[in-house]
């Protein structure tokens, strides 16, 4: 008994001498299991994605762009014998309104696309539409500037693409350059800046 009376002894240890340990630390902290449920909740599950790291930009636009300040729309649409998505003469105004009118003449062929979709589909579809014969593009090759150009919407890490030497070769041949504009989105921002639904337009052979 204790000196106290009514209180009784302290508890006998069991037989492999731990009862100190069974609900404390050696060093009389936290129980274990409660130490084990505090750890646990500090891990990171493997299942949840941080972050996404690679792979294609989310969204493209291609665009066979022709300048000239003497452009006349209906003379490329004859050459090459396919409508553009749009165009426009030197002088026009985006609207009848707008105080802003265009200082060249333009004529735009145009492909849009989002992942998996990639920009040397899109390169192709736009190609695939225009002649090869380099007498057709000689009398543009001569007077005005021809272009591809890639708009690129993304968001992430490490997004990029890829042209194949044959598909470069295929620019070369129409005489275009290459113009590149990237549009990059923090993971919180997303892409509601990018201008509309990329949907892919029809394109139909002039007649």
């Amino acid at each position: 008994m204790n000196d106290r009376k009514g209180e009784p002894d302290a508890s006998p240890p069991d037989t492999a001498g731990n009862s100190s340990l069974s609900a404390s630390g050696a060093d009389g902290g936290a129980p274990a299991s409660a130490e084990s449920a505090e750890s646990r909740t500090n891990i990171v599950p493997l299942h949840e994605v941080l972050a996404e790291v690679g792979g294609l930009p989310d969204e493209c636009r291609v665009t066979l762009a022709i300048y000239g300040d003497d452009l006349d729309p209906d003379e490329i649409t004859h050459l090459l014998g396919v409508r553009p998505t749009r165009a426009h003469r030197q002088g026009d105004r985006p609207k009848p309104d707008s105080r802003f009118s265009f200082p060249q003449g333009a004529w735009f062929l145009e492909r849009r696309g989002t992942a998996p979709v990639g920009p040397d589909e899109l390169t192709n579809a736009v190609l695939d539409l225009l002649p090869t014969d380099p007498e057709r593009w000689r009398p543009i090759w001569d007077r005005f500037d021809i272009q591809v150009c890639y708009k690129l919407h993304f968001s992430g890490w490490n997004k990029g693409f890829a042209l194949p030497r044959e598909l470069v070769a295929r620019i070369a041949a129409i005489g275009a350059l290459m113009s590149f504009d990237l549009y990059a989105y923090g993971e919180d921002e997303g892409l509601q800046d990018s201008p509309g639904p990329l949907t892919n337009p029809s394109h139909e052979p002039a007649s």
